[in-house]
């Protein structure tokens, strides 16, 4: 894994979609129609480095997200994370991967379990992974929340307690490993 060139490094990534033909559309043989929903993007990220996407509705953010971490697949284009080609990846490498990628999306409440505490949610992931004990889960949480800037009174909250940007902090929080 090279530490000098990008930590991720995309080239011309492209993700459609088919258009559903109606009835009468598909009676009358029309061809299907495609929706571009991401062409040619185009970018590198240096570790470290944060970046913002930002776009009208519908112009793509959320398609190029899921696309660099395989939630869907691109249709053309390369993907590469610390020089490893993520749309090559698959089983355990794919998992492996992702473990250092995250989306935050601009109010993840929907993200979030309702019915989970902060506490909860944060130390899932490392539990899960087994990067942590489910008894030492409680200390990684305090931890966690800490270094997003949040204090341990957080712990036992439920999400709709939370302001949209300490829901993105936790959202945060819960991916760091």
């Amino acid at each position: 894994m090279s530490v000098a060139g990008p930590i991720l490094d995309v080239h011309g990534l492209h993700k459609g979609f088919d258009v559903s033909r109606s009835l009468t559309g598909l009676l009358r043989r029309r061809p299907i129609t495609r929706i571009t929903a991401v062409s040619d993007a185009s970018f590198a990220m240096a570790r470290h480095q944060v970046v913002g996407l930002v776009g009208e509705s519908g112009s793509g953010k959320s398609t190029l997200a899921k696309c660099l971490v395989r939630l869907l697949e691109p249709d053309a284009g390369e993907v590469r994370l610390e020089d490893v080609d993520m749309l090559a990846a698959k089983g355990d490498e794919l998992r492996r991967l992702r473990r250092n990628m995250q989306m935050i999306f601009q109010d993840p409440y929907s993200t979030l379990n309702p019915l989970m505490s902060v506490g909860r949610a944060v130390s899932e992931p490392a539990v899960v992974h087994g990067l942590v004990s489910s008894s030492d889960s409680a200390d990684r949480a305090r931890e966690l929340l800490a270094t997003v800037g949040l204090s341990e009174s957080h712990i036992g909250r439920r999400p709709r307690e939370l302001s949209g940007g300490q829901r993105q902090r936790v959202a945060i929080a819960r991916d760091e490993h």
